[in-house]
This record gives C-alpha cells, structure tokens and sequence, in this order.
C-alpha cells in the first residue's frame, strides 16, 4: 500500500522476504496462535522493519510469566494499543545488546 511505503519507505530496501516472514509473525503463521488482525500492520508498517526473530522476542516478553488468558490479554492489548508491541520488541532487543 502506497501508505504504509511513504509512511515507512525503508521497506522498498529491506530483503521482501524477511518483510513477509515478519507479517506472518505478526498475523499468526509465525509464533501466535490466532495472530493479531492485518489492521495492526497497516496501522503500523514500522513492525514490518523488524526481523521476525525480534517480534517473536517482544512475544516472547510479552508473554514471560502469563498463563493463556493473560496472553490473551497481551494480544489484545497490541490490537487495541499503539504501539504497545512495537515498545515490547524494543525492549527486547535493548535486553539482548545488555546481554551482549
């Protein structure tokens, strides 16, 4: 969509498939069972900057700790908020630079 490149123009020079590999995460052929809606990536393209390996961490944060209805919880807290799964995969790579 001619939105979501303007909005995140680096897509056109990141690797196609690394791009698809991250919205499939992100709708659930990845690592969430049921997936997030398509409206999240096109509400916020700047995910699809991300390498999958890093969404599926801010997942994986997300979801530390969290029995399946808290996860649940997650999930739609991702829908519903801005921003909130981009921040957690954020924080998952500052984690992993720390661990380094």
């Amino acid at each position: 969509e001619l939105k979501m490149l303007s909005n995140v123009p680096q897509l056109l020079r990141l690797d196609s498939d690394e791009v698809v590999n991250s919205a499939k995460t992100i709708l659930g052929t990845g690592l969430i069972s049921g997936g997030l809606p398509p409206a999240l990536i096109r509400s916020e393209p700047i995910l699809l900057t991300f390498p999958s390996e890093y969404i599926e961490g801010g997942i994986e944060l997300l979801y530390d700790g969290k029995n399946n209805d808290e996860r649940k919880d997650m999930m739609n807290t991702c829908r519903d908020k801005p921003g909130f799964l981009r921040e957690s995969v954020e924080k998952w790579i500052r984690l992993q630079q720390q661990q380094k």
